[in-house]
């Protein structure tokens, strides 16, 4: 899930999940275009699974 959200000089993008028991945020970061880039979509399938791997070995 990602959210938008604009303040006074800027538009952000928040890239995070709600789980049954955490909201996890895996990026904020500044929009400067109407597309995501691949690496930050990549880079945050990279954070999602390995929050889902700690999580399953009990590492939170």
């Amino acid at each position: 899930m990602s959210s938008d959200v604009t303040d006074v000089r800027r538009e952000w993008r928040i890239v995070c999940r709600i789980d049954a028991d955490a909201i996890v945020l895996v990026d904020i970061f500044a929009k400067t275009t109407q597309r995501t880039p691949k690496w930050i979509i990549e880079t945050c399938q990279r954070r999602f699974a390995l929050y889902d791997r700690d999580s399953e070995e009990g590492v939170r």
